[in-house]
C-alpha cells in the first residue's frame, strides 16, 4: 500500500517574510513588492539589476529604486557590495544597485530646471526622504493630496508627487489643485497627474493663480463639450482641438441655446448625411451674423435667394461692369468644410 500527496504549484515554495504582509503591504507599490518576490524567488543565484526590471517589466530606475526601498525599510541589509536578509552577515549574491547621488537641497528662489518635452524623471526613496526632511511645504502637501484622494499614498505615488514640485516645478499648493481637478474629472490615478504636470510645467503654469486660470478655462471647455456631446448623441470621447473651438464659440462667446446647436445638426446631416462641426459652423455663423439667436428667430428669417433668380449664370457669374468674376461664397468656410470632411474620411 502506498501512499502520495500531489502537491502541484505547491511543490516549489519560497518563505515571505511577516513584516511585508504586516507592514508594508499597504505602502509598498506594485514595482516594489513585484521586486521583492522575485529577488526571494530566485535567492540562490545572482540577479543584475537590468534583468530583475526585464523580467518584471519595469523600469531599470524603478527596480534600483525598489531595491532600495527595502534596504532602507530594514528588511534587506547593505553590505557593501551586495545585499542580505536583515540581521544576517553572510551577504547573498543579490547585485546591489549603484545607489542615487544625494540632491543638494534647492534654495527657495532658485529656478527650477524645467523638463525637456516628454521627459520624465523620478526621484528614489532615499532621495525623497531627503527632500521631505529638508522641506516642509512637501510633506505638508502629501497629507492633504491623501485627503482629496481618500487614500494613504503608497511610496511610488509619493516619489510621483514629490517628482512634480521638485523636478517639474509645480508649487506644492498648485499641485494639490490640479490633483483635485483631475479627481473631479474621474482621472485620479498618479501616472495621469503627473502627465498632466508635465505638461503645465512646459506651458509654465507652475502656481497657483496660474493653476485657477488653467481649471477654470478647462471647466468651461469641458462644461461646453459634454453639452454639445450629449446633445447630438456623440458617444464619450475627447474633442480635438477644432471641436472644442466650436462649442466654446457657440455656447460662451455667442450665447447660442443648445436647440439652435441641434437644429444647426439638424440642416448639417439632411444636407450632407452625417455630422460635420465645420458644416454646422458655417450654417449657425449665418445664423448669428443675421441676428438670429433663438430657433424661433430662425425660422422667422427669410429664406435667402429663395425667390432671386441666379444672377448671370450664362456668363459665368461675371459682373458686367468689371468683366470678372464675382464669388459669393466664403473661402475660408468652404476651406474648413473641406478639412472637417477630409479628416472624417481619413478617421473611419
Amino acid at each position: 500500500m502506498s501512499f502520495m500527496i500531489p502537491l502541484g504549484s505547491w511543490r516549489s515554495v519560497f518563505a515571505v517574510p511577516s513584516e511585508v504582509v504586516d507592514k508594508h503591504l499597504r505602502l509598498a507599490g506594485a514595482a516594489q513588492l513585484k521586486v521583492l518576490l522575485f529577488l526571494l524567488r530566485h535567492s540562490d543565484c545572482p540577479i543584475e539589476v537590468d534583468m530583475l526590471a526585464e523580467n518584471i517589466g519595469i523600469r531599470v530606475e524603478d527596480a534600483k529604486d525598489a531595491v532600495e526601498y527595502w534596504v532602507h525599510c530594514g528588511l534587506l541589509c547593505d553590505c557593501g557590495t551586495s545585499l542580505s536578509p536583515a540581521g544576517t552577515q553572510a551577504p547573498s549574491q543579490f547585485i546591489r544597485p549603484e545607489p542615487a547621488a544625494p540632491i543638494a537641497a534647492q534654495p527657495e528662489q532658485q529656478p527650477v530646471q524645467k523638463p525637456a518635452k516628454k521627459e520624465r524623471v523620478r526621484y528614489s526613496y532615499s532621495e525623497c526622504a531627503q527632500i521631505l526632511a529638508e522641506d516642509d511645504s512637501i510633506a505638508q502637501m502629501l497629507p492633504v493630496i491623501e485627503g482629496i484622494l481618500d487614500k494613504q499614498l503608497n511610496h511610488t505615488e509619493i516619489a510621483t508627487y514629490v517628482t512634480i514640485v521638485r523636478w517639474y516645478g509645480l508649487q506644492p499648493d498648485c499641485l494639490a489643485m490640479l490633483v483635485s481637478y483631475c479627481k473631479s474629472i474621474g482621472k485620479p490615478s498618479s501616472n495621469y497627474i503627473e502627465a498632466t504636470a508635465r505638461g503645465w510645467s512646459e506651458d509654465d503654469i507652475t502656481t497657483i493663480g496660474k493653476a485657477e486660470e488653467k481649471i477654470a478655462r478647462l471647466t468651461k471647455v469641458r462644461t461646453a463639450w459634454n453639452s454639445v456631446r450629449n446633445a447630438l448623441d456623440i458617444p464619450e470621447r475627447k474633442p480635438t482641438a477644432k471641436e472644442e473651438e466650436y462649442c466654446m464659440r457657440w455656447l460662451n462667446e455667442w450665447c447660442l441655446g443648445i436647440d439652435v446647436i441641434k437644429l444647426a445638426y439638424e440642416k448639417c446631416v439632411d444636407a450632407k448625411g452625417k455630422l460635420s462641426f465645420a458644416y454646422m459652423n458655417g450654417i449657425i455663423k449665418s445664423w448669428y451674423e443675421r441676428g438670429a439667436l433663438t430657433v424661433a428667430q430662425i425660422k422667422a428669417l427669410p429664406a435667402e435667394n429663395k425667390d432671386k433668380p441666379k444672377s448671370d449664370s450664362s456668363s459665368g457669374n461675371k459682373s458686367s461692369d468689371s468683366g470678372r468674376y464675382s464669388p459669393t461664397y466664403n473661402i475660408s468656410e468652404i476651406e474648413e468644410m473641406l478639412d472637417d470632411d477630409w479628416l472624417d474620411s481619413s478617421g473611419s
